[in-house]
């Protein structure tokens, strides 16, 4: 595939990491759309801006990213999360969706076409991808290639659901998503369908039908055995790291990593530093923000009964100016041991010894709080090139892990 990296790079990448990493094919396996939370509905308009935001599509492109799996579901809030639930998670309902089972379907068909509207109207630069084919060509023009993918299995209970978002391009969805009731237990979440429900299961053999790639992420100890077991394809973790040396449920035990591997499927790496570093855990749990951030939620809601009035208000930088992080942006507030590249890659190395080369890939999940320090901005890539090389791996090493691995599972599926 053809870079569409900016020829403008910065002076402390050397000459060769940026050739390595121009010559890669650069796949995120996971990443969530910027967009405008505004009272009368979503805009996705930002995704394509000169924001802020860690994964602009500027700042893609400016990073060398040639491909991209832009995800979105219906947004759940952690209203039952305290210190107490994040020591045992599966005892206790942490999250609740923002909109009610009857708008749902709704909500996702509407972010939907936002999405798809952004893209057409910034074709120039990126493009919808349906196959890996489709991603071939689009570099080949210059544009970064999207798959489009969906954050739980959305479906209202009626599989015509699903095949509708395959209609509109979808092709990745993992079921499992905290708040989500019916289709199988989460991660970080109540435990009370004992894994993958009956309709959980027809979905993944729905999604292996479709030629939909299954992503296990999200999905609890039991969704996840029952998931590998249910699909006759490959599957993903689009965005865990190793249980082994940040031991939260999100992350995966090394049998999982093994599993999931000799199953032909790839793990990719996830860039928040609560999936690294378990010190960073541990002072989020001890620094008051989480108990403020809940008791603000709550208040929301009473004034905002209005999904996307509530989601407005939610989303504006505003209303956590007086919380300390990493739930709030109040400037004053304790210091958290963020993640660094070095100790991300502790994490990949992990992956790779267990699952061997061919199943780790990177996953990202920008954009959300407190990502790696050196790659909170897409445009920093490059950074993740240059520890890659310094560690030992080879260049053929560095292309599989950049794109190479996720796309050979792409390709398999989607043709």
């Amino acid at each position: 595939m053809s870079k569409v990296m900016s020829t403008e790079a910065p002076r402390h990448w050397d000459a060769e990491t940026l050739r390595i990493h121009r010559a890669a094919t650069v796949m995120l396996g996971y990443m969530n759309p910027a967009a405008w939370y505004r009272p009368e509905g979503l805009d996705f308009s930002r995704f394509a801006e000169e924001t802020g935001q860690q994964g602009s599509l500027p700042r893609l492109r400016r990073g060398g990213v040639d491909v991209i799996v832009l995800s979105h579901g219906v947004e759940t809030e952690p209203t039952g999360v305290t210190p107490a639930t994040l020591d045992r998670p599966a005892a206790a309902r942490t999250q609740q969706p923002v909109f009610q089972s009857g708008e749902q379907v709704r909500h996702l068909l509407r972010s939907l076409d936002g999405i798809r509207r952004v893209l057409d109207a910034n074709a120039s630069e990126v493009g919808l991808a349906l196959t890996v084919a489709d991603a071939e060509r689009l570099n080949r023009e210059g544009r970064t290639a999207v798959f489009l993918h969906l954050t739980g299995a959305w479906i209202g209970g009626d599989l015509a659901a699903l095949r509708a978002y395959h209609q509109l391009g979808v092709r990745a969805i993992h079921p499992a998503i905290e708040g989500l009731r019916g289709v199988a237990d989460a991660a970080s979440d109540l435990a009370e369908a004992n894994g993958l429900t009956p309709l959980g299961k027809e979905i993944v053999r729905e999604m292996n039908r479709l030629r939909m790639v299954v992503d296990v992420s999200h999905a609890s100890d039991k969704s996840f055995w029952d998931i590998l077991e249910t699909s006759e394809q490959p599957v993903v973790a689009s965005h865990s790291n190793s249980r082994l040396l940040c031991p939260i449920p999100r992350n995966l035990s090394d049998e999982q990593v093994k599993a999931l591997a000799q199953k032909g499927g790839v793990v990719g790496v996830h860039f928040a530093s609560n999936f690294i570093n378990f010190a960073f855990h541990q002072a989020r749990r001890a620094s008051g923000s989480m108990e403020a951030f809940a008791a603000r939620l709550k208040e929301l809601h009473r004034q905002y009964p209005d999904p996307y009035a509530f989601l407005a208000r939610r989303y504006d930088p505003a209303t956590w100016q007086d919380i300390p992080p990493p739930y709030g942006t109040r400037e004053k507030g304790p210091e958290l041991p963020r993640a660094t590249v070095a100790q991300l890659c502790e994490h990949l190395d992990r992956l790779v010894e267990v699952a061997g080369i061919d199943h780790v890939g990177i996953g990202s999940d920008y954009d959300l709080g407190d990502i790696v320090h050196g790659l909170h901005r897409a445009d920093l890539l490059p950074n993740l090139t240059a520890e890659l090389l310094r560690r030992g791996y080879a260049e053929t090493d560095i292309r599989k892990l950049w794109g190479l691995n996720f796309l050979r599972v792409f390709r398999k599926i989607l043709g």
